[in-house]
């Protein structure tokens, strides 16, 4: 790997740092995971990421604008039911984490 490259991953990684000084790789790969459709359910991150059903949670409610009823959380996705099965929650990109992709994007292109 180049210098060039390492240094733009590095610059991408503060970025991730910049939202949450302590994130774990685990919520960023979410991040990016979600950032790569038009919407995700927890079941799909949970395979895709080999991640737990509580891991998948806790993340999800981090990524949304409420972690919990009095800690803001990072508003970058919005949760909805499932219109083809109301039982099931997607997590879609929202206008926060498309900017956020926009910044990282413009890193990776430089």
């Amino acid at each position: 790997m180049k210098v060039q490259e390492i240094n733009k991953l590095q610059k991408i990684l503060e970025e991730f740092r910049e939202l949450r000084p302590s994130m774990r790789l685990d919520l960023a790969l979410t991040i990016l995971e979600i950032a790569a459709s038009s919407g995700v359910q927890p079941q799909d991150l949970e395979r895709r990421l080999n991640m737990s059903k509580a891991s998948s949670s806790r993340h999800l409610q981090s990524l949304e604008k409420w972690e919990k009823a009095d800690v803001e959380g990072l508003d970058l996705v919005d949760v909805v039911t499932d219109p083809a099965d109301r039982r099931n929650k997607i997590a879609k990109p929202n206008a926060n984490m498309k900017e956020f992709m926009k910044r990282i994007d413009s890193i990776w292109n430089r």
